[in-house]
């Protein structure tokens, strides 16, 4: 296991020496795959947006503790409802 680990990692370090991987890539890809794994393994429906949950009671204060004052403020960038929601919270934080 320790053998293949060393190879992989050299194998993207040469990738991201010759410009053909970029390392958000590669991020990219392994949390779209992570998520597909997490779906068969508890397959949901979503019915609702980011912005329809963030408005439920509470939720935008618990996802605000969660993510933390920096990335709060960059996820509230993501469109107005985010911004209105979590500007409701910034003084509870």
């Amino acid at each position: 296991h320790l053998e293949l680990a060393e190879e992989v990692a050299a194998l993207r370090a040469c990738l991201e020496a010759a410009q053909i991987l970029r390392p958000e890539q590669l991020a990219a890809q392994l949390h779209r795959q992570r998520f597909q794994k997490i779906l068969r393994q508890a397959p949901c429906t979503f019915t609702g947006s980011l912005e329809e949950c963030m408005q439920a009671p509470g939720m935008s204060l618990q996802v605000a503790s969660l993510l933390g004052h920096r990335e709060a403020i960059a996820i509230s960038q993501c469109s107005k409802p985010l911004r209105s929601c979590l500007r409701s919270v910034s003084l509870e934080l």
